[in-house]
């Protein structure tokens, strides 16, 4: 989408919105090619609604690198492609810690030099004494530890005696306090105690772990990744891919029926011709020479059919004979019903009533038929005044007679 007005920023960011807040495109994903700086806050508003494909050719005279932008199309989309325009910082590269120095460098006591050590012994530092703080006191109470015992009941039989044995050893043994905490256990006393531990405590079942399903790599056609960056070209432009906000375009038959020949011609300017040729034949189209009008404009087609249709429409009957007279098009070879009687009107209004009449024979036409023939009265009459006007044989009173009947047949031709 593209916007040209003063607000183009505001009416790109609610247009987004809408898209990122629908759940219908929660799938869309959304690139933007711009040519502002990538510090721009607008950008930065970008990626908090969570677009992630924001290439600019700001710096980099206009242009795109091709080959990136298609890199960054064909893998998922990532945050990390914004970073610089959150204004992130780069993470620690492993050339850069090289540089920082070691830890045992760091602690390495620094060499004084005799002249350093003269120095500090002619201004001794005076040393700060640090008040500690006061250990607070604890009192522990002294309660013996007493020896773990087994039950033996609990126990296999063939284990019984040897378990037995083990808590007599136990019994005997001098009970640790805080007192003598510190002194260590003899040998025969750990290990007795240690198994005593080991089979008191519940075995772990082992869980298996569950191996994820490994995600399968979409495979992206390359040419639809630049395809979709090469679509629209300006300051701020989106790209979008799967579904889309513009409506389809209607059928040329829908059209037809419902009698929008203007938005046929407009979706459909190849099938011109075969559209005003359906106008024409629409008995409750009325207004035929504005349809003809918009036909011709929307379509901007320059067949014949179309140029005399509108020279019709437009009075130029001189022209519609030329062109039909000059024309090898078939649908002017094979006149319809309707342009074989604005041939045959054009014809009358030449002052041809021969070919008019021929003509209007063919599409049985009673009105036209008529007309053609008070339009031959009316030219026979005229040739006669006419005449009479040149060779002098009226007086002036007749001659003045004849002119006024002259002028008025004329007017009435002309409204025929």
């Amino acid at each position: 989408m593209q916007y040209d007005t003063k607000d183009n920023k505001e009416e790109l960011r609610n247009g987004l919105f809408k898209i990122k807040t629908n759940p219908q495109f929660a799938e869309l994903r959304i690139a933007i090619q711009t040519k502002l700086p990538l510090k721009d806050p607008f950008l930065q508003q970008l990626t908090k609604m969570g677009i992630y494909d924001i290439f600019s050719s700001y710096g980099h005279n206009g242009q795109l690198d091709m080959y990136e932008v298609t890199e960054q199309l064909l893998s998922p989309a990532n945050i990390a492609n914004v970073s610089e325009i959150m204004g992130f910082n780069k993470p620690f590269d492993d050339e850069d810690l090289g540089q920082i120095t070691s830890p045992e460098k760091i602690r390495q006591e620094p060499k004084f030099t005799e002249n350093t050590e003269q120095k500090l012994r002619s201004h001794p530092q005076k040393k700060e004494k640090i008040p500690a703080e006061p250990t607070p006191k604890v009192k522990y109470e002294r309660k013996p530890i007493e020896p773990a015992k087994v039950d033996v009941d609990a126990i296999h039989p063939a284990k019984k005696a040897e378990v037995a044995k083990e808590n007599d050893s136990l019994a005997t043994t001098e009970p640790v306090t805080l007192k003598n905490k510190r002194r260590p256990l003899r040998e025969n006393q750990r290990e007795p105690l240690r198994e005593n531990l080991r089979r008191r405590r519940p075995k772990k079942k082992a869980v298996k772990k569950q191996e994820k399903p490994k995600r399968k790599k979409r495979r992206v056609a390359l040419l639809v990744g630049i395809a979709l960056v090469a679509l629209i070209f300006g300051s701020i432009k989106v790209l979008s891919w799967g579904s889309s906000l513009v409506k389809p375009t209607p059928s040329y038959d829908s059209l037809i029926t419902e009698r929008k020949y203007d938005k046929a011609a407009t979706f459909y300017p190849n099938r011109a011709t075969e559209t005003e040729n359906k106008m024409l034949a629409d008995t409750s189209i009325k207004d035929k020479a504005n349809y003809s009008r918009q036909i011709a404009m929307n379509s901007d087609s320059h067949a014949d059919p179309l140029k005399f249709d509108q020279a019709y429409f437009e009075g130029d009957f001189e022209k519609v004979v030329a062109i039909y007279e000059a024309s090898s098009s078939k649908d002017l070879l094979n006149l319809s019903q309707a342009r074989t009687t604005m041939l045959a009107y054009a014809y009358m209004k030449n002052g041809n009533t021969d070919d008019a009449t021929k003509y209007a024979k063919k599409v049985n036409n009673e009105q036209l038929n008529q007309k053609i023939q008070a339009y031959k009265q009316y030219q026979k009459a005229n040739e006669i005044l006419q005449k009479k006007l040149d060779d002098g044989s009226l007086t002036d009173q007749q001659r003045d007679q004849a002119k006024n009947m002259l002028r008025q047949n004329k007017a009435a031709m002309k409204k025929l």
